[in-house]
């Protein structure tokens, strides 16, 4: 084992070794591997709450602490001095010597390294006292230990001055700390409070702005422009929710799905009958065997009257069926010509609607009352609110000349004017196209 390192200090209480060796493991790391108070095997723990109760004591008479995972240091705190071994006069820190005034500081080191020894002899330096015995005090060198021993004191003092600054700094920290925290708590729940109240009056703000602009449309002067468009748009609307809804009356469609299944259900019926009486014509054929000549009589007449009926109900039951589907086509065509006309009216509305506006803002004071050209009126007002048959209605003077030439048997020009002849079959042939 190599030769220990020896730091001679002055005395420390039990609390400032105790100090010593946290200081050791706060900044370099390590555990406390033995410690003898009174020559007796302590907790360090508990240690440190019994002398807390105390004045500071001098019983710990050995404290060791181990640095590295390898045992690289080994920090001994010894009381007094070692001595010299009898045989061979070397120093053995086992030997120890009473001293009133000095312990000592054994450093073994084994592959420690550099910045383990020196962090550690930081830490030596500032827990090791002067200390000087009354005999150098009274030596030749009395003036230079007595200096020597008031800078001790004073590196002592400085050091519990420190000591207490720095407990006292901490002790103000926390407190700011806390008084900080408190201040910020304080702050966030004003803010809280602040941002509530802000919601709030953004809200009644929202609500007070609808109003105002509820009251502003209630107070409107209504001009003809701002009533049309309303009407307008009320207009378009219902149209497009009537498109999207049922065109037909509710009593309508249900007459018109009474019907169709009233027609449908007699078809059913009949094709039934014409089946029955199909079977039964079947059996009489197959049943005609060895008949005398009244019997085939009897058996022609009863081949009559099952083909009459038959083909009587047959022909009943495709009626029903080709009327229900003829019934099923005019109220599908009867719904496309009501959809297409709310779709042409919807759109004359809009057109009509532009140009009112086109002419008043054509004719309005700001233009120097320009008026529209006819043609070009009569160009956009063109087939306004004109139903399909309506269009078919519209007839120029000679398409009506041309239609009478058409119909009529004899025509005559003369001085008193033309003269048309029309025989019976001319005049059913103008009612026809006339009801068409």
């Amino acid at each position: 084992m190599s030769q220990p390192i020896v730091h001679v200090t002055g005395k420390l209480p039990d609390s400032r070794v105790i100090e010593f060796l946290e200081a050791i493991e706060e900044n370099i790391g390590g555990h406390v591997q033995q410690c003898l108070y009174g020559n007796t095997n302590v907790d360090i723990e508990e240690l440190k709450e019994i002398i807390s109760e105390t004045d500071d004591t001098y019983a710990i008479t050995i404290a060791s602490f181990v640095i590295g995972d390898d045992n690289n240091l080994l920090v001994e705190y010894k009381r007094n001095q070692s001595g010299t071994h009898p045989n061979n006069g070397r120093m053995n820190p086992d030997i120890r010597i009473p001293s009133p005034y000095f312990d000592e500081i054994l450093v073994t080191a084994t592959r420690p390294s550099l910045d383990d020894i020196t962090r550690l002899e930081v830490i030596i330096q500032n827990f090791a006292e002067f200390h000087f015995s009354d005999s150098d005090v009274q030596s030749s060198k009395g003036a230079a230990a007595a200096i020597q021993k008031e800078i001790s004191s004073l590196a002592k003092l400085h050091r519990q001055m420190i000591s207490t600054a720095e407990k006292q700094r901490h002790k103000y920290e926390e407190e700011y700390q806390e008084r900080l925290n408190a201040l910020e708590d304080k702050k966030h729940s004003k803010l809280d409070e602040i941002q509530k109240v802000a919601d709030e009056e953004k809200e009644k703000l929202a609500v007070l702005e609808k109003e105002i602009e509820e009251k502003q449309k209630s107070l409107d002067d209504r001009d003809h422009m701002h009533v049309r468009r309303e009407l307008r748009e009320k207009i378009t609307s219902n149209i497009e929710s009537n498109l999207s809804t049922a065109l037909v009356p509710t009593r309508s469609s249900i007459m018109s799905t009474f019907i169709i299944t009233i027609s449908i259900l007699a078809a059913v019926a009949f094709g039934l009958l014409a089946y029955e009486n199909l079977l039964a014509l079947t059996e009489l054929i197959a049943q005609a065997k060895n008949k005398t000549t009244d019997a085939d009589l009897n058996y022609n007449l009863l081949v009559w009257l099952y083909s009459i009926r038959a083909a009587f109900v047959s022909i009943a039951s495709l009626g029903f069926i080709i009327y229900a589907l003829n019934w099923l086509k005019r109220s599908y065509l009867e719904d496309v010509k009501v959809s297409r006309e709310l779709q042409r009216y919807a759109l004359d509305i809009n057109r009509a609607s532009w140009t009112i506006e086109t002419v008043m803002e054509m004719t309005n004071d700001e233009n120097d009352n320009v008026t529209p050209p006819d043609h070009w009126i009569e160009s956009v007002c063109y087939g306004l609110f004109r139903s399909g048959s309506s269009e078919k209605s519209q007839m120029t003077a000679l398409d009506a000349w041309g239609k009478l030439l058409g119909v009529s048997g004899k025509a005559e020009l003369g001085p008193e004017g033309p003269k048309l002849q029309f025989n019976k079959s001319d005049t059913n042939k103008i009612a026809k196209d006339q009801s068409s």
